[in-house]
């Protein structure tokens, strides 16, 4: 294959966003990286006039200045321990999934507890 047969690489498609705040010559944007049944939303600030039609190029989007949160490095590991569950819920009444029912939002309090959220969301507030 010759320098002129070769096939150029093939620009990939305008990605959708949807408009969450207008700047002076800036927008924030939003977009889906992932499926509709598994979605990787993501979010980033852009040049105003890269937006045509609700369309951007995934080149702008991959230079987007990113908005929001880390959430990787801000909760660097959830594992919990299986032991440690189990007490926390047996320290709050719930022994039998009849009880972890009729718990509305026990187990939510447990893994905020267990994981530390609840530290991380004082930092936050202070």
């Amino acid at each position: 294959m010759t320098e002129e047969t070769k096939e150029r690489p093939r620009r990939k498609p305008p990605v959708s966003v949807q408009v969450l705040e207008r700047h002076n010559k800036s927008v924030l944007v939003q977009w889906n990286e992932g499926t509709n049944t598994k979605p990787d939303i993501k979010r980033g600030t852009i040049p105003r006039e890269m937006v045509v039609d609700g369309m951007v190029a995934r080149a702008t989007l991959d230079a987007a200045l990113t908005y929001g949160e880390a959430w990787a490095t801000v909760f660097p590991t959830l594992t919990i321990e299986p032991e440690a569950m189990s007490k926390a819920l047996r320290a709050r009444g719930v022994f039998t999934l009849d009880d972890l029912a009729r718990g509305s939002n026990v187990v939510q309090r447990v893994l905020f507890e267990l994981c530390g959220i609840r530290d991380i969301v004082r930092k936050a507030k202070e």
